[in-house]
């Protein structure tokens, strides 16, 4: 009998996880305005209560007071995602461009749409914060 895999239940790898990610954004669930503020509520309810946890770690990693860490790092985070709730509908929003007046009568407009998976890279004394 081969030998199994130690890793804990739950646990994937790096590569494991960035082909879920792709795989959902192929999918195209991520566009939808009603899926990407689901995942900003989201954000906001986990930070909401994993707030103790988030300051002890960030104390038992760096010594980080907990008020440091509620002001610089927790309080910042939920206020950029609900300035992200409250701007997303008008991010989302196409923006009329003029077009070449050889395209006559046509139109043209920008529309911001997701482009794919990236990876966000903090500054490390303020590894919370978004």
């Amino acid at each position: 009998m081969g030998k199994q895999s130690q890793r804990p239940v739950g646990e994937e790898s790096a590569g494991e996880v960035v082909m879920g990610l792709r795989e959902s954004f192929a999918s195209g669930k991520t566009r939808s305005y009603e899926w990407r503020a689901a995942q900003l509520k989201g954000i906001i309810r986990m930070i909401d209560e994993k707030e103790e946890n988030i300051m002890e770690a960030l104390e038992a990693d760096l010594s980080k007071p907990k008020l440091e860490s509620f002001v610089h790092e927790i309080s910042l985070a939920k206020s950029s995602c609900g300035l992200a709730l409250k701007e997303l509908k008008r991010w989302m929003k196409p923006e009329k461009v003029s077009s070449m007046l050889t395209a006559f009568p046509s139109s043209a407009e920008i529309v911001p749409e997701p482009l794919g998976v990236v990876l966000v890279i903090s500054a490390w004394n303020y590894p919370f914060c978004m």
